[in-house]
């Protein structure tokens, strides 16, 4: 009876468990893409330079260039108060967090990759994966877009096959 039990239980569990892995990544995922929704926003509509920067611990953040208009040296490039920084969960593997802009790889550890508006805004790629290497997924954000396209890749099992019904012979099967 308590194997029964346990079983049932284990049952239960171990998709909700498997599933976090997924749930944590997209939502890692999303958060990115509305960081570069953000980027392009703040590129189509502010007046500051903007950029996105990652720090020591991986985060990756929107940050605006600080200009005082009395003063004619650089400003500080400031982490942009309205855009939370994106911090990834475990299940992301940071080591495979990769930010391009057309084409060209860059570390934008402690250097942004910085816009000025009004100047043509390079094609930006984020590219991230799990730890396990199941999931995969590209952030595209295209030089006049004004928000990102997320393209994923699992490289498990396919989520979904397709089936004929009609010579799979389940065509008239109730749904």
């Amino acid at each position: 009876m308590v194997g029964v039990l346990l079983a049932v239980l284990a049952a239960i569990a171990v998709p909700r468990l498997t599933g976090n892995t997924r749930r944590s990544f997209d939502l890692a995922a999303d958060q990115v893409a509305d960081l570069l929704l953000m980027y392009a926003q703040r590129d189509a509509f502010g007046a500051k330079p903007i950029g996105l920067m990652k720090n020591e611990r991986g985060w990756l953040m929107l940050v605006q260039l600080d200009i005082d208009a009395s003063d004619e040296r650089s400003g500080d490039w400031r982490i942009d108060p309205f855009v939370p920084p994106v911090k990834f969960p475990d299940e992301v593997d940071l080591s495979s967090v990769v930010v391009t802009a057309d084409g060209q790889r860059l570390d934008i550890i402690g250097q942004p990759l910085s816009h000025t508006p009004g100047e043509d805004r390079p094609s930006v790629q984020v590219f991230m994966q799990s730890r396990d290497r199941e999931y995969q997924t590209t952030i595209d954000l295209a030089p006049h877009a004004l928000a990102p396209v997320r393209s994923d890749r699992r490289t498990g099992t396919p989520r979904r096959v397709a089936v004929d019904l009609d010579a799979a012979g389940r065509s008239r099967e109730d749904w």
